[in-house]
């Protein structure tokens, strides 16, 4: 499965050994029920997604500079897949640091907000030139976690399934894109991911 806009593989670097602060690639294989023999990371979040209307940035590109705006002290963006140019599953783990709590919570309410903002939209694969549209459904978030799908409209039920928190200066996410349920393995992950990044 060819994925677009949400799965965010945007210029990323292919690489043999993750950050330390992400799950591992064989923790993540366990979690999804697939070998991901492609990784990609970027130490720079990458700039906003090209998407219509253009106040979907946001929901199409939460781990783009539309969320994670400058003041970031660390910045992790890791992908995992089958395969470089086809996958049945995409995992995405996103870490920034803030310089302190009340920094990091700013920026967790801005994605909140666009996420609420933005229910459907056409986004641009930056790789190709490749338009996809997107649906984008928001659970009742938490103080300080959300949890939304972005499913491909037309695309054999491919969805992301997305989970993003705040905890201390820092905001991460996940995101686990298939077919079926990714929900439970999103939170799976954000929980260990949030784990290794406490007191650092």
């Amino acid at each position: 499965m060819l994925g677009a806009g949400c799965t965010q593989v945007v210029d990323g670097r292919a690489v043999t050994e993750t950050p330390p602060l992400v799950v591992g690639v064989a923790d993540v294989e366990g979690v999804v029920g697939a070998q991901l023999a492609n990784t990609t990371a970027d130490r720079v979040p990458p700039g906003p997604v090209t998407v219509d209307p253009a106040d979907c940035a946001v929901a199409a590109g939460p781990s783009t500079t539309a969320v994670y705006t400058p003041g970031w002290s660390q910045y992790h963006l890791v992908t995992m897949q089958e395969a470089a140019d086809r996958w049945d599953h995409s995992v995405t783990q996103t870490a920034g640091k803030y310089p302190d709590d009340a920094a990091a919570s700013g920026v967790f309410s801005a994605l909140t907000a666009g996420l609420r903002a933005c229910t459907r939209a056409t986004a641009t694969d930056a790789l190709d030139d490749s338009t996809a549209e997107w649906t984008f459904t928001v659970e009742t978030p938490d103080p300080d976690t959300t949890r939304w799908t972005a499913t491909q409209v037309d695309a054999d039920d491919w969805a992301c399934f997305r989970e993003a928190r705040r905890t201390g200066s820092w905001v991460v996410q996940t995101a686990v894109c298939q077919v079926g349920n990714g929900a439970p393995a999103a939170t799976d992950l954000l929980d260990r991911l949030a784990e290794n990044v406490a007191g650092t």
